[in-house]
């Protein structure tokens, strides 16, 4: 297994699997990770070659390096503000985008994006970090959206700019800034 689908699989099981022993911040101990069978093969230094070579940095390791978590993307319970950088100026976010479906577009056109079973509404930071295949690109309004919800909009450890949305969990349509459709 390569890095990159190594990255993926753990990122997979740090985000989802409920039955992980992490902390309340997301962390699991490189010990307890091992004791998993399809992660036993992992050591440190290991975890150290994926993290500083994936660019897509779903993982981050402790400063002291026995502990591994997801940078983004649970649906586990953790206190994920922990892993949050709130935006206060909406010029330093020149570009947030949410990749979709064509299939799910109408919907989302109706009633706005929602975090489903994540915890937050997650955008790219710029386009190579959009999920793919896209088929559809929904720009998000930076400034209209904090302008009408201050402090709401944070970066991840990753980069990735999440939203919690409205009550219901929604980014409303009336903050898109243009939606544009991949060929």
């Amino acid at each position: 297994m390569d890095h990159k689908q190594l990255s993926r699989r753990l990122a997979f099981a740090l985000r989802h699997d409920s039955q992980l022993p992490v902390d309340e911040n997301g962390w699991i101990s490189i010990r307890e990770l091992r004791k998993c069978q399809q992660f036993r093969f992992i050591h440190a230094d290991i975890l150290y070659d994926i993290i500083s070579t994936c660019n897509k940095q779903r993982l981050e390791m402790s400063i002291d390096g026995r502990c591994v978590r997801a940078t983004s993307g649970h649906t586990i319970n953790i206190r994920v503000e922990t892993l949050l950088t709130p935006i206060w100026d909406p010029s330093i976010v020149p570009y947030c985008a949410h990749a979709t479906r064509m299939e799910v577009l109408p919907k989302i056109k109706l009633y706005g994006l929602h975090r489903m079973k994540r915890h937050y509404v997650h955008f790219a930071p710029h386009p190579s970090a959009l999920r793919q295949p896209a088929e559809a690109i929904i720009h998000l309004d930076v400034e209209k959206y904090m302008r009408r919800n201050p402090g709401k909009l944070s970066f991840t450890a990753n980069g990735t700019i999440v939203t919690l949305g409205n009550k219901f969990g929604y980014v409303k349509p009336c903050f898109f800034k243009r939606i544009e459709l991949i060929d």
